[in-house]
This record gives structure tokens, C-alpha cells and sequence, in this order.
């Protein structure tokens, strides 16, 4: 169990697109930020703050990323800014 929950933690949407097509598309750009939402490293800002409307922006959080891989995402993501 303790291997696949590792294995799962690896495997980010950004490569498992990039491993089923060979490119990086909308999609998977998309997924690779609502994996950092769900990790809790960046925080979505909704259009009306209820999780109802689309998402407007994101912003960093406090959590920092674990993997190395999140921490680039992250880093071109914000470009050195908030």
C-alpha cells in the first residue's frame, strides 16, 4: 500500500498526460494546478467565494510544495510574484 500511495504521489498529472500523448495540453496544465490546490501549496480565488463560479486566480499559500517538481510548477506559475 505504502508503494502505490508513493507512486501516486509521483506521478503528476502534468507527466501521466505527457507519458499518454507525448505532449503537455490545456488539460493537463489545468489538472497539474488542481493538484497543487489540492495539496494545498497555491489557493484558488473564486468568482463569487462560494466554490461555485469558475475559478478567477490563485495564489500562493503558505504550505510549501514537497516535491521539486511542484516547487518549478510553482515557480513558473508566479514568475517570482504572488
Amino acid at each position: 500500500k505504502q508503494e502505490a500511495q508513493n507512486y501516486c504521489e509521483q506521478l503528476h498529472p502534468a507527466f501521466a498526460g505527457y507519458l499518454h500523448d507525448g505532449i503537455v495540453s490545456e488539460r493537463d496544465s489545468v489538472a497539474a494546478i488542481m493538484h497543487l490546490i489540492q495539496k494545498g501549496v497555491v489557493t484558488a480565488v473564486w468568482q463569487d467565494n462560494s466554490m461555485t463560479k469558475n475559478i478567477k486566480s490563485i495564489v500562493r499559500s503558505t504550505k510549501p510544495p514537497v516535491l521539486v517538481f511542484d516547487q518549478l510548477l510553482i515557480t513558473t506559475l508566479f514568475n517570482g510574484k504572488n
